[in-house]
C-alpha cells in the first residue's frame, strides 16, 4: 500500500501526466503544447523537474530531430496517487 502524498501536485504537473497517460507510445512536444494550450517553451519548463533529472516521471528524448515525451511507470504511479 502506498502512503498518501504529503503535498498536492501542481495542476500543470497533473495535466502533463494525464495527457501523456493517453498516449503510452509518447507524444511530440508540439502535440503536448497544443493539448495543454501552452507554448513549447512553457511546456519545457514544466517538463524539466518531471523528467529523469528530477522526479523521473517522464522520459524525454529527441528522435529524428523531434522531441518525444512519454510517461514512465513512476509517472503513471504518481498520476494514480494524485487522481484517486
Amino acid at each position: 500500500m502506498t502512503e498518501p502524498n504529503p503535498q498536492p501536485a501542481p495542476l500543470a504537473d497533473v495535466q502533463v501526466l494525464a495527457a501523456l497517460a493517453q498516449a503510452p507510445e509518447g507524444v511530440s512536444l508540439p502535440w503536448l503544447a497544443k493539448r495543454l494550450g501552452l507554448r513549447a517553451s512553457q511546456v519545457l519548463r514544466v517538463l524539466a523537474p518531471l523528467g529523469a533529472a528530477g522526479a523521473g516521471w517522464l522520459d524525454v528524448s529527441v528522435q529524428d530531430e523531434q522531441w518525444r515525451i512519454r510517461l514512465t511507470p513512476a509517472g503513471a504511479d504518481r498520476l494514480a496517487q494524485v487522481t484517486t
